[in-house]
């Protein structure tokens, strides 16, 4: 009988990828205590892990290989845009979808079975992630963070960088080069240096329309612009927007009180479909999918129980506008909100600066302004405005906007 996830512990879980980090770490740097280190690989075998839960399986099978010991590989599974899902038989909802700050991690894994075992369908897992992660990438080659990421996940190292210059040394991509160039150091980078130097970085231009009906996202990136939508999620957003150096970081449903950022977003896949469509600068996003579990009904993973409530959602964006109406499909207190990267906040006469410790409440407009940039957010329902310090939580953002659901609100640029 499969286990149910709440027999497992949150703790025992994040305990257990942190000791599998820190001793593939310590494999690549080629530890000088070689019994201590295969003592340890062994000793991390006790831990029940599901074969479906990809990239515990992966790191599992990786010590196993750098540890010299016998390994029975299990085969990647991406969806059909190179996608890899979290978990793949459906036991959490909110697993049913790639988590970025895991997904890059999990291709690096890959890439390294790939190269160790050996196994082509490793290799070839890995590049269709790396292709993945490319159209996610904004104008300035920032990971996208709107949609597929928890709030407490925002800020965890970035593995895009080795997935990306692993993928060059190896498959000689420049490509891949290109889009590394950007993303910070990680220290298992070293062991795919034996591969020789990066080539030549050549970057085609990364295309203007961006789409994925497997997973329910469609955006538009341009020069100065980056738009971005999901209907999928798992405590994540619905999207995230920029124009310039301001940013809508994250926007989406949220479970009133607005505490730390738990109880936000939308989990698992759309129930409905209605639009997904991109047509030269055109955006369309319509469809109805579940509201992320209350936060006090903890499960595994600091996953909440699945939420009985659903969200219907319309988005339709241009560059120069977006339009958002969220409903919910049930009788629960939660509002609608947006993570915003900006210096001030403006309404009427009312000004607010990013950190302040005072809040800001009303109706009409709001200015959000960065030296001559500015973006507006309007709608007829009342808002609430709190300034955030940025760092390294609520997305990096420095405001954080609620709206009461139902609400239909307009962004202009």
């Amino acid at each position: 009988m499969t286990p149910h996830v709440a027999d497992a512990t949150v703790v025992d879980c994040l305990h257990w990828l942190e000791k599998a980090r820190h001793l593939l770490l310590r494999h690549v740097a080629a530890d000088p205590d070689c019994m201590e280190r295969l003592e340890e690989t062994v000793q991390l075998e006790r831990f029940p892990v599901w074969e479906t839960a990809q990239l515990f399986t992966a790191y599992r099978t990786v010590n196993r290989l750098l540890a010299g010991l016998p390994v029975k590989l299990v085969l990647p599974q991406v969806t059909s845009s190179g996608a890899p899902c979290f978990e793949i038989a459906g036991r959490w909802p909110w697993a049913s979808i790639p988590h970025l700050p895991f997904s890059a991690e999990l291709g690096v894994l890959w890439l390294l079975i790939g190269l160790l075992a050996p196994s082509p369908a490793h290799r070839e897992a890995a590049r269709q992630v790396g292709e993945w992660h490319l159209q996610l990438l904004d104008c300035d080659d920032r990971l996208a963070k709107g949609i597929f990421t928890r709030e407490e996940d925002a800020a965890l190292p970035s593995w895009l960088g080795p997935l990306f210059r692993g993928l060059s040394r190896t498959l000689r991509h420049e490509g891949f080069a290109a889009a590394a160039e950007m993303q910070p150091f990680h220290p298992i980078d070293a062991y795919f240096e034996r591969f020789g130097p990066l080539p030549n970085p050549f970057a085609a231009p990364l295309p203007a329309s961006i789409l994925d009906p497997d997973l329910s996202f469609v955006g538009h990136r341009s020069p100065r612009s980056f738009r971005l939508f999901t209907l999928a999620g798992g405590g994540t957003g619905l999207g995230e927007m920029s124009h310039g150096s301001l940013r809508i970081l994250s926007f989406g449903p949220h479970h009133e009180p607005l505490e730390e950022g738990k109880g936000f977003g939308i989990e698992g896949r759309p129930i409905s479909i209605s639009a997904c469509s991109i047509e030269g600068e055109t955006v369309r996003l319509a469809g109805q999918m579940r509201l992320t579990g209350h936060p006090e009904k903890m499960l595994q993973w600091r996953c909440p129980a699945p939420s009985a409530v659903w969200v219907d959602v319309a988005i339709h964006s241009t560059i120069e506008k977006t339009d958002i109406e969220m409903k919910l499909l049930g009788d629960l207190p939660a509002r609608c909100v947006f993570y915003i990267d900006a210096d001030l906040c403006q309404s009427r006469d009312k000004k607010l600066q990013a950190g302040a410790l005072n809040r800001l409440s009303g109706e009409g407009s709001l200015i959000f302004k960065r030296g001559d940039e500015h973006l507006t957010l309007q709608s007829q329902m009342p808002f609430e405005v709190i300034p955030l310090a940025g760092g390294a939580h609520y997305f990096g953002a420095r405001f954080l906007v609620s709206y009461p659901l139902p609400a239909e609100i307009c962004i202009c640029v």
